[in-house]
């Protein structure tokens, strides 16, 4: 026992050690509440230099708990990344801990498995109702959830919350078991989310799992969301294998809402250039005339849409 006591110690002064010399921190063995005692004890009454905290392994809604009272002390910490949480009760600990301190800015859930469409359900309403509808929104700016299985209906849910959010400017929902029957509500809330940057959905096969899906996706995204949304600067779509993915269309509209965002920032009609620049457009016009229809057509939008 001496053993393996020694070996407890040692690893808990590594850790120690490290909140004082690296920005990202791994805690292997969090669901030890002995340690994150220590640690938290650690992160309450010490600068720290760490900036980044992630939970490998789960942790207790004990430990939660410590977290968070050491958390309200902590001004350095900016980011949080959970893995294999086991329970709702524990995702909205995790999410309290971030709604604790505003200096954090960044959450990250991964790894929750479970094959019941209600618990599927019940994890998307829980971090809704911790982050999105509890009185007091939670400030956060980047939110990761992968490995979630949350599927159409939780997509649903979380997505509505995220369409009226105005802190949000980072949503990855990679591998969350997402349909083809979730576009429509994802290309909802890129209509009406006004502050939303980047966008992944990677790693969800059955979001773009044949080919005619893929094309039906692509326009319910393009034709309910993304054409009426200026802020949206990356939507990511990455899948398994080694088959790259035919997205020119929505890389054109992003383009387009590009050039609309720039247009509206300035005030200016999109058809209000310098005089002198008319002569070069005419020249290309000259060399290549599909160039004026795609300028109309990117005119028109902005004007028209």
């Amino acid at each position: 026992m001496d053993g393996l006591e020694d070996l407890a110690e040692a690893a808990l002064s590594g850790l120690l050690q490290q909140l004082q010399i690296q920005s990202t921190v791994e805690i292997g063995h969090s669901s030890r509440d002995a340690l994150l005692f220590r640690i938290c004890e650690e992160i309450k009454s010490m600068p720290i230099i760490t900036k980044t905290l992630v939970f490998r392994g789960g942790i207790s809604l004990n430990g939660l708990r410590m977290l968070h009272r050491a958390l309200k002390e902590n001004e350095s910490i900016n980011e949080l990344q959970f893995v294999s949480l086991k329970s709702p009760e524990e995702v909205q600990g995790a999410i309290e801990c971030c709604r604790v301190q505003p200096r954090i800015q960044s959450l990250s859930l991964r790894s929750y498995t479970t094959g019941r469409r209600a618990d599927r359900e019940g994890i998307a309403a829980t971090i809704c109702n911790a982050l999105f509808w509890s009185k007091g929104t939670s400030g956060l700016q980047t939110l990761e959830i992968a490995s979630y299985p949350i599927g159409a209906r939780g997509a649903q849910i979380l997505t509505e919350a995220v369409a009226s959010d105005t802190h949000l400017t980072t949503l990855r929902l990679v591998d969350c078991d997402l349909r083809s029957d979730s576009a429509s509500s994802i290309a909802h809330m890129i209509k009406m989310n006004k502050h939303l940057q980047d966008l992944d959905l990677s790693f969800n096969p059955h979001f773009l799992g044949s080919e005619i899906t893929r094309e039906l996706t692509f326009k319910t995204l393009i034709r309910r969301g993304l054409i009426f949304n200026t802020t949206l600067l990356d939507l990511r779509l990455e899948q398994y294998g080694c088959v790259p993915i035919k997205r020119a269309s929505l890389d054109r509209q992003l383009r387009i809402s590009k050039f609309r965002a720039a247009f509206e920032k300035s005030g200016r009609s999109p058809f209000d250039l310098p005089i002198d620049l008319w002569t070069h457009i005419l020249a290309r016009v000259a060399l290549k005339p599909s160039i004026l229809y795609l300028f109309l057509q990117e005119g028109a939008i902005v004007l028209f849409r």
